[in-house]
C-alpha cells in the first residue's frame, strides 16, 4: 500500500493542523485493514532540522503495535541540497524484516529551500525489493505563482524521473522482484471523477522510462503483455488518487487541499508498479475520517490523497 499523508511541518500553517490526530486516524485505518497489508509506503510524513514534531516516530511506533515491526526511515535532517528544509517524509513499514535500506535525495531544484524530494529503497528478507518516492508536483500546485515556476519545475520533474531510474538501477539487481509504490505526481487529469484519464507529458516520460530501464509495469494493468505491446504508457485503467471532489459519495475535502491552492479536482498522482510480481487486485481506498472521530468537523480526511493498495503474487520461475 502507498499513501501520501500530507503532514507539512508547521502547526501554525493555516488549514494544516491536527497532524498527530490524523496519524492516529491513519493507524486506525491500518488496523481496520491490517490482515490485508504486509508493506506500507508512506510519503509526506515530514520533519525538519530544528523542529521534528515526532510524527514519524508516532507513526512507526503505532505501526509496530499492529505488527509492522520493521521500518526504513531516512534521517530527520534533510540531506543536501535541502538541509535546512523539511526532509523527504518517506517511510517504509513492513511485516517482513528489512535486511538493508538506502535513501536518495534528489538534486537541486526550485523547491530545495522548502522540501527535499527523494526516494527510499528497502530489501526485504524474502528477496523482494521495495522502493517509494516523492517526485515534485506540477507547477499548477503553486496556484497564482505557477506561471513563474513552470519552466524550472518541468526541468526538476524530468531530472528527478531520471534520478529515480538510476537509483533503482543501482540498488536493485535486474533479476530481482521489485515493487515501486510512490507519489510520482503523475498529474493524470480527469474532467470528472468517473471520466477517462488524460495522459500528461510528465506521466508519459516517467512511466516510459521506468518501463524501458527498470522493466516496471503499472500494477493496475490487466496484463503485462498489454503494457509491453504499446509504445505509449497505458493509463485508461487508472483512477483518481488525489483530491476528494465529493463525486464518489464521500465528503468533499477542503481543509488540506487549501495547501495546494484549494481547487477541488480529480488527479492520478500515485502508482504501484511491479516487476517479477503478478498483480491480483488494485484498489483506491478513501481516507475519510469517520464523522464522530474528526478533531474538528472541517477535518474530514486523513489526507487529500487516496490510499492505493495492491495484492501481488511473486512469480516463481
Amino acid at each position: 500500500m502507498t499513501a501520501p499523508l500530507r503532514f507539512p511541518h508547521l502547526d501554525a500553517t493555516p488549514g494544516l493542523q491536527y497532524k498527530s490526530e490524523r496519524i492516529d486516524a491513519f493507524l486506525a485505518f491500518l488496523q481496520k485493514h491490517e490482515d490485508q497489508l504486509d508493506v506500507i509506503c508512506v510519503q509526506e510524513c515530514y520533519e525538519t532540522l530544528f523542529l521534528s514534531g515526532g510524527y514519524r516516530k508516532r507513526l512507526i511506533e503505532g505501526a509496530k503495535r499492529l505488527g509492522f515491526l520493521h521500518a526504513a526511515c531516512p534521517p530527520a535532517i534533510a540531506r543536501f541540497p535541502g538541509t535546512l528544509s523539511i526532509n523527504s517524509g518517506l517511510v517504509i513499514l513492513s511485516r517482513f524484516k528489512i535486511v538493508r535500506w538506502k535513501d536518495l535525495c534528489f538534486g537541486p531544484s526550485v523547491e530545495s529551500f522548502n522540501v527535499n524530494r527523494g526516494a527510499l529503497h528497502a530489501e526485504l528478507e524474502n528477496g523482494i525489493h521495495v522502493v517509494t518516492a516523492h517526485v515534485a508536483p506540477d507547477a499548477s500546485a503553486n496556484g497564482p505563482y505557477s506561471s513563474l515556476t513552470s519552466w524550472p519545475i518541468r526541468f526538476a520533474r524530468r531530472s528527478q524521473a531520471d534520478e529515480l531510474v538510476r537509483f533503482i538501477g543501482r540498488q536493485v539487481p535486474s533479476s530481482s522482484p521489485l515493487i515501486l509504490a510512490a507519489d510520482l505526481n503523475l498529474n493524470i487529469r480527469f474532467s470528472s471523477f468517473h471520466s477517462q484519464p488524460i495522459l500528461s507529458s510528465a506521466a508519459r516520460y516517467l512511466l516510459s522510462r521506468l518501463h524501458e530501464r527498470c522493466d516496471l509495469v503499472n500494477a493496475s494493468l490487466r496484463s503485462e503483455k498489454r503494457a509491453k505491446a504499446s509504445a505509449e504508457p497505458v493509463v485508461d485503467h487508472m483512477r483518481p488518487t488525489f483530491g476528494y471532489t465529493g463525486e464518489d459519495g464521500s465528503p468533499a475535502e477542503r481543509w488540506i487541499t487549501t495547501y495546494g491552492g484549494g481547487m477541488l479536482r480529480s488527479v492520478c498522482d500515485d502508482a504501484i508498479l511491479c516487476r517479477g510480481m503478478k498483480p491480483q487486485q488494485v484498489k483506491e481506498l478513501c481516507l475519510v475520517i469517520p464523522e464522530g472521530q474528526r478533531p474538528i468537523p472541517e477535518v474530514t480526511h486523513i489526507t487529500d490523497h487516496w490510499a492505493l493498495t495492491c495484492q501481488l503474487e511473486l512469480i516463481v520461475s
